[in-house]
């Protein structure tokens, strides 16, 4: 059984890594060998390395298709849980990050930032649950 604290676990190895927007992280790669990595490749490798819903391919908007939709509010609390933003230049979801359930994300935010555990943003719009994920 994956727990939801597994996957803030597992993300959080990525903390410090460069940010390269498209950058995708081939499935068994070690966190140390990683080169860098964007917000979708960061939630599919963080899934892929602990064996749970490996369709999670794709773009943000992409990935919050395949999750079990929750309000934000709840999100902010729940450890695992993925939360999106809006692009409203793009008029879909345009960016992923991970709540840790104590009011903090991590993300690979961009360029400038890399991958972070940031405090929580108000511009979270979206969020969602991983399935296969056991959330308690």
């Amino acid at each position: 059984m994956i727990l939801n604290s597994y996957v803030v676990k597992k993300a959080a190895m990525l903390v410090g890594k460069p940010y390269i927007y498209g950058a995708k992280i081939p499935k068994g790669t070690q966190p140390q060998q990683v080169k860098a990595v964007d917000c979708s490749g960061l939630v599919q490798w963080t899934c892929g390395e602990l064996g749970v819903a490996t369709n999670m391919i794709g773009n943000a908007a992409q990935q919050y298709s395949r999750c079990i939709p929750l309000t934000v509010a709840v999100a902010k609390n729940t450890p695992g849980a993925l939360v999106f933003r809006y692009d409203s230049a793009k008029g879909r979801i345009g960016h992923v990050g991970i709540s840790d359930g104590k009011g903090n994300t991590i993300e690979a935010r961009g360029k400038a930032y890399g991958v972070v555990k940031t405090k929580w943003r108000k511009s979270w719009t979206h969020a969602a649950l991983i399935p296969g994920v056991h959330y308690i």
